[in-house]
């Protein structure tokens, strides 16, 4: 978490993407850690497909389990919605910056 602003390894977006952008269009990543990213995102995928319908029932049985508690199912898709958004931004600085490994 480098140059000041990047301090709370929650939060991707913003000032650490910049960093992370920055280090990537300066350096290429080294090939063995561009293939264990490579591989995780893959992995990632592939129990995204293949756990879908698991995880899609056990949202409706918490769903109905906190029918009574809407705040708590509110503060769940919040939680979702934000790590979703964090994700979405490493995804879109590897993207971007990744290319021929060193």
């Amino acid at each position: 978490m480098h140059r000041g602003d990047c301090t709370d390894a929650t939060v991707f977006c913003g000032a650490c993407a910049n960093n992370a952008a920055g280090f990537l269009q300066r350096k290429k990543i080294p090939c063995c850690l561009q293939d264990v990213v490579e591989q995780a995102i893959a992995a990632a995928q592939y129990a995204a497909n293949a756990y879908s319908g698991q995880a899609a029932d056990a949202e409706a049985a918490l769903r109905d389990l906190f029918a009574d508690r809407p705040e708590l199912i509110a503060r769940a898709e919040e939680v979702a919605a934000y790590s979703m958004g964090q994700l979405q931004c490493v995804a879109d600085v590897y993207n971007a910056g990744v290319s021929a490994c060193a």
